[in-house]
């Protein structure tokens, strides 16, 4: 029995067909644009040729340069880290206006102030903290055809002076109580009143409850003594919230603050705060040994502004204040031998302040 000869398949002849079988090879061969492969897959250099008719030869290939970011401006430096037992001093003179505006009864006032704070404070353990005050003030008031205020004067007061002394102490009870006290004592007259009959005492205690990282509550009272007016006493009631990471409200004294940061260490402010002044008359005016009290309800908002300046050694962290705003209420008083000689209310006045604080 003679057997049909047979040829063997060659892998070689299957290739062509894998290819056309493949899919979409219908669709390649239609495409004027497509790459025409070697009638024979195993000429050397088969699938590099194909591969460069596809993608081509990488000469038209872009090259993108890496992006570079703007430098982020720099922070200026920290203040130098405060040492145990060292003392650090700050000082902040600053000016005033108030805008002239009308009294009530009759007459017009406006008033000028310029000054400055001392403060030296010695850090210790456990953030406990002692702290040293000294400050000055000087005012001129200037008023216009008062004469209802105080009888036969036009003019009841003009320059006075203010200083005052203190003391205070603050540290934390436990993790979430801490507590904050304070001594002093002022003067507060006109130049050629007795300075023995010019002094007030006063003194304030705060306690701080921490309720978690970002809000505490303030509890406080502070107290002085009057001159001819009566003593003060005002109670403290605020709270300390870290609203965000640039953004906090504190409770200082009879004063809120809203604070909000900007870049390089400054940031902007407002503050709505209390204030009381009473000041000794001299003997050869037209209220002999009598006082004076100015007190007002004010709001203002301003820029704090840290200008970084390394150049400037241990004054790196110093800045420069400069704020306005309103008076929301106010009264002027005249007071003799403990009575009421007269009060009335004041106009809203505009305010304009600019403050410097050095650090050493």
């Amino acid at each position: 029995m003679v057997r049909p000869r047979t040829t063997p398949l060659r892998l070689s002849a299957l290739v062509p067909c894998l290819v056309l079988m493949a899919p979409g090879a219908a669709f390649a061969q239609s495409s004027a644009s497509s790459p025409t492969l070697p009638s024979d897959p195993r000429t050397p250099g088969t699938l590099d040729k194909a591969y460069e008719s596809l993608v081509g030869d990488g000469t038209d290939l872009q090259v993108v340069e890496p992006r570079v970011e703007e430098p982020r401006p720099e922070d200026p430096p920290p203040p130098p880290p405060d040492t145990l037992g060292e003392w650090r001093l700050s000082a902040r003179p600053f000016i005033e206006q108030l805008g002239r505006v009308d009294l009530a009864e009759v007459g017009t006032v406006d008033v000028r102030r310029a000054g400055l704070d001392f403060i030296a404070r010695r850090p210790g353990e456990r953030q406990r903290e002692l702290s040293l005050e000294f400050d000055f003030e000087s005012a001129t008031y200037e008023f216009g055809d008062a004469g209802g205020l105080v009888p036969a004067s036009f003019v009841p007061v003009e320059d006075v002076l203010w200083s005052r002394v203190g003391a205070g102490w603050r540290g934390p009870q436990d993790r979430r109580w801490s507590w904050t006290a304070g001594l002093g004592v002022s003067a507060a007259a006109e130049q050629d009143a007795a300075l023995e009959e010019s002094l007030m005492f006063g003194g304030f205690a705060q306690t701080r409850y921490r309720v978690d990282d970002d809000f505490a509550t303030v509890v406080g009272l502070m107290a002085r003594t009057g001159l001819e007016d009566d003593d003060l006493l005002i109670p403290v009631l605020g709270v300390d919230w870290r609203i965000d990471d640039r953004t906090k409200l504190e409770t200082l004294g009879p004063s809120l603050r809203l604070e909000r940061e900007l870049d390089q260490g400054s940031s902007i402010f407002s503050n709505l705060a209390y204030r009381n002044r009473e000041y000794r008359l001299d003997g050869k005016g037209p209220l002999p040994g009598g006082s004076f009290t100015d007190e007002e309800l004010r709001l203002v908002a301003g820029l704090d502004w840290h200008p970084g300046l390394e150049e400037w050694g241990p004054l790196q962290s110093s800045s420069a204040q400069l704020y306005f705003g309103t008076t929301l209420w106010r009264e002027v008083s005249f007071h003799s031998d403990s009575e009421q000689v007269s009060k009335t209310s004041v106009d809203p006045a505009w305010i304009l302040g600019v403050s410097v604080r050095l650090r050493f």
